[in-house]
């Protein structure tokens, strides 16, 4: 009785002492560790603001007084109320010296208190805490403002006090200084614009002025201000804007020039305002007296705007028009982008995770263990048929211990040495360059190790990002503002020499999917265009690349074509055959056949390619090469640098070589590790064919969504939608749209066709305006025109409406598109 007591208690101490311990680690998080000879001071955000689902920056400056520390920073950011992810980077620094480290932390919900570690051979030496002093709108676009007059433009906040449009669409500033302007990808990407005014970018390291050019290129948008900062914002934006700075001038008609771009009623108001004077370019918008005031650049998928006015002149600030000008102006000019940078994170990168399509190479134990036991039982018989035949089976009883023994090392063996015991790994890579030729590496990555735990991953060159799909919490507001003390490490983040992500597994061979994207150095381009001639498509392709191109296609909505092998410098033609589709809700794809108006996708004329036939459903499993090509196709196609949703045509071919570096798993490289590899290439359009043959693919010009007035006519444009691509629209309001075909100067037109997708045909009636007799002309929509000339006025404005079927009025259709067909006028 007394031993089972004993028992009994020394168990409940164990039960405590792990209890203990639990709640000792979980206090851990913010437990400070004073260090006489150390001392910290941390800086958290942007003026004491952060914000959740970003990349925000942790300044810590390190005093050390002591002897030289070689060690670890570390930062922890809470996920969730049960996990947290780590920030780490190495760090030295020497005796009596000091040393600033910027790290970038995301968390992923409200934090009130960060904890800053310092670790030395894996042990804490120092931890302090520090609280943000503020938030910045997790929902809110984060506007940089690198100006030294900041409160003049917080004018551009945008927040539910103040959303004048009613768009719930919010903005933030975010004053920035030389000293605080991000010098890296993960920060300066949680920005989406950033205001150059007049902050002199000569105080600027080199790395922050190709950093922001860098970031502009990936899809942001940078104001330049004007005024007496124009020379030098103009000379940091080098090649990318074409303009020079001259004299300067004064206008009173800044305010009223930018009401009538607005659409806006004269206010009567005419500040006098200082200008710069810019040549090289036409302007976006000019003033009364021929002043230039705004210019628009593309920079890759970015966008740069130049202002004649310094930006952060408090004269014009101080006007109500400039709280959302520079909103209405994005969302006319660059809807996509602008709702790419709104929603930044969002969007999905052109980049395949190797998963099913790529399994990894798992080693099974199951044969080895199978080849032990059979072996030493193949032993275990010829030892007793040896010993039956000298009449020695009584020393079975010694043979079949040893063997047993033996067996066992075997296996012990094979466990500890062989590729079962060792992290495995898939690769893909992804080479997508756009139609103005920049090259992006997307690499996707697949790994597994034995047993749970926390493992590290590395790529050298690479910063890698880690997918996961769990951790979505809902949590109610008296529940958001209790305190949170997560025990559970999800992910560490490692920067410096150290790069790489450590990813806690909890079961064995649980897969960790890593990715990483990097603008290409590699040298040369594909050179590819494509247009139209009387018997369809016609292109040619040109490998500039240093290394051969595999058999590949030409893919686009209307089918594919193949293209042969094609060698370092070497070119090639091919065309597609116009052909009417037997079926358009169903179209059968050939190689070389060309549907014109049919209702398709990419992702229909890719599966045509691999499997013979349309797929209908997503439940098979997909050919690697497949998800590669419809990743890029649906990367370009969205955000393409012409800024539109039309269907791009795209050239698909896998490169010869290896195109990714090994990867590292706790130290040592992956074993067994596959990679697969495509180059997808955007092939520039021609509108107008090399024969003079003039087409325009439904969706290569935008659908403008229209008022109307009493009498059911046109009355102006609306305010554009954030993505023309997704955009729904009631029937019952008779939506009406408004076309403007670009570059139709001196075309004959021949064929106009108001498009619309197959299955909603039946559900609606499509009108178009009659320019001459100032009716409405039912039509049937993907149906030609008859005399398109009478349906567009002399601005090349076409008009349509559509209108519900008797007795159904809850249809929503998608925007309509706009077939344009004709041929170049002979003088």
């Amino acid at each position: 009785m007394r031993l089972k007591i004993r028992r009994l208690l020394a168990f409940g101490i164990i039960v405590c002492l792990m209890a203990g311990a639990g709640i000792a680690f979980a206090g851990s998080l913010h437990t400070e560790v004073e260090n006489s000879s150390l001392e910290a001071e941390i800086l958290l955000g942007y003026d004491g603001k952060i914000t959740y689902g970003k990349a925000m920056p942790v300044r810590v400056t390190i005093r050390n007084s002591g002897s030289d520390l070689e060690g670890t920073l570390a930062v922890n950011a809470y996920v969730s109320r049960v996990k947290y992810d780590r920030f780490e980077t190495e760090i030295f620094v020497p005796a009596g010296g000091e040393r600033t480290v910027v790290l970038p932390v995301e968390a992923q919900t409200r934090q009130a208190v960060f904890t800053v570690e310092i670790l030395r051979d894996g042990e804490v030496i120092f931890a302090a805490n520090a609280s943000p002093e503020g938030t910045i709108n997790p929902s809110a676009m984060m506007i940089g403002v690198l100006s030294t007059r900041p409160r003049n433009l917080a004018n551009l906040d945008i927040s539910q006090e103040n959303d004048t449009l009613y768009r719930y669409e919010y903005w933030q500033t975010v004053p920035l200084t030389p000293e605080t302007l991000p010098d890296g990808k993960e920060l300066l990407d949680a920005f989406g614009m950033i205001v150059l005014d007049d902050v002199d970018p000569a105080a600027l390291t080199d790395k922050q002025r190709q950093e922001l050019l860098d970031w502009v290129m990936r899809g942001h948008v940078l104001i330049l201000g004007g005024g007496s900062a124009a020379p030098g914002n103009l000379q940091l934006a080098g090649d990318l804007v074409p303009l020079k700075a001259g004299d300067f001038t004064v206008s009173d008609k800044v305010v009223s020039a930018l009401e009538n771009d607005l659409g806006q009623k004269s206010s009567g108001r005419s500040p006098e305002t200082v200008l710069a004077v810019l040549e090289g370019e036409e302007p976006l918008i000019s003033d009364g007296n021929g002043n230039g005031l705004v210019w628009r650049n593309d920079a890759g998928f970015g966008r740069i705007y130049t202002l004649a006015w310094e930006a952060g002149d408090p004269v014009l600030n101080a006007e109500s028009l400039l709280h959302t000008f520079f909103q209405q102006m994005l969302l006319r000019e660059d809807a996509a982008l602008y709702n790419n940078i709104l929603y930044s994170g969002g969007g999905g990168g052109a980049q395949n995770i190797p998963g099913e399509d790529t399994p990894l190479n798992l080693r099974n134990p199951m044969p080895a263990a199978a080849i032990v036991i059979a072996g030493s039982a193949l032993l275990a018989c010829a030892a007793w048929l040896i010993l039956r035949k000298y009449g020695k089976t009584q020393w079975m009883w010694a043979v079949l211990p040893l063997l047993s023994l033996a067996a066992a090392g075997a296996a012990v063996l094979l466990a500890g040495t062989s590729s079962m015991n060792s992290p495995v790994a898939a690769t893909a890579v992804n080479l997508v360059q756009d139609d103005s030729g920049r090259m992006t590496r997307y690499t996707g990555i697949l790994a597994a190790a034995p047993r749970p735990g926390l493992h590290s991953f590395s790529v050298e060159g690479e910063k890698l990002d880690v997918i996961l799909y769990e951790d979505m919490y809902w949590e109610e507001e008296e529940e958001d503002a209790a305190p949170r003390e997560p025990g559970t490490l999800r992910v560490v983040y490692r920067s410096g020499a150290r790069n790489g992500i450590a990813v806690n597994t909890n079961t064995p061979w649980q897969s960790v999917r890593l990715s990483a994207e990097r603008p290409d150095d590699e040298a040369g381009r594909v050179e590819a265009e494509i247009w139209m001639e009387s018997d369809g498509l016609h292109g040619t392709i040109t490998n500039g690349m240093p290394y051969t191109l595999k058999a590949g296609s030409v893919i686009c909505v209307y089918g594919y074509v193949k293209v042969p092998a094609l060698a370092p410098g070497e070119s090639t033609d091919f065309a597609l055959i116009s052909e009417s589709a037997k079926d358009p809700l169903d179209p059968v794809f050939e190689n070389g056949k060309l549907y014109l108006n049919s209702a398709s996708s990419f992702y229909q004329v890719v599966s045509q390619m691999f499997y013979g036939k349309n797929r209908e459903t997503y439940d098979d499993g997909e050919n690697p090469q497949m998800s590669l090509m419809t990743a890029a196709t649906d990367y370009l196609s969205d955000y393409g640098s012409d800024g539109q949703s039309a269907p791009v045509f795209v050239y698909c071919a896998e490169p010869e070589g290896s195109f990714s570096a090994p990867v590292l798993a706790d130290g040592r490289e992956a074993e067994g590790r596959s990679e697969i590899a495509m180059l997808n290439a955007e092939i520039r359009y021609l509108t107008v064919g090399r024969t003079g043959v003039v087409f325009h693919a439904p969706g290569m010009d935008s659908a403008v969504r229209c008022e109307i007035d009493g009498a059911g006519m046109p009355a102006g444009d609306l305010p554009s939608e954030p993505s023309q691509k997704y955009a729904w629209y009631d029937l019952s309001e008779r939506p009406t749209f408004r076309f403007q075909p670009s570059d139709l100067e001196n075309v004959e037109i021949s064929r106009l066709v108001v498009g619309m997708e197959e299955w909603y045909v039946k559900e609606v009636r499509c009108y178009v305006l009659n320019i001459r007799l100032k009716t409405w002309v039912e039509v049937t929509p993907n149906t030609p025109l008859q005399r398109p000339d009478q349906f567009l006025d002399e601005n090349g404005n076409l008009w349509c409406q559509f209108r519900p079927v008797a007795g159904d009025t809850y249809t929503s259709i998608p925007a309509p598109t706009l077939t344009v067909e004709g041929t170049l006028k002979t003088n």
